[in-house]
């Protein structure tokens, strides 16, 4: 087996999605009132965003050393 020779650029990819995002709100600017608001839209339209921070209604949240 040969190894690929694609390499993970965390950094990289950091920047490109920061820039998608960044030309994003620059064309929807008129709709926000600030960069945090736009941000706040996106998570709140998110499908993985929501299925993040959901918590589950059927168990209780224990504490941590909470003894059984």
């Amino acid at each position: 087996m040969t190894a690929n020779g694609k390499t993970l650029d965390c950094v990289e990819m950091k920047n490109r999605i920061q820039a998608k995002r960044l030309a994003e709100y620059e064309s929807r600017k008129g709709e926000f009132a600030s960069y945090v608001d736009f941000i706040n839209a996106r998570v709140k339209d998110s499908e993985l965003a929501k299925a993040i921070c959901q918590i589950p209604t059927d168990s209780p949240v224990k504490e941590p050393n909470q003894e059984r």
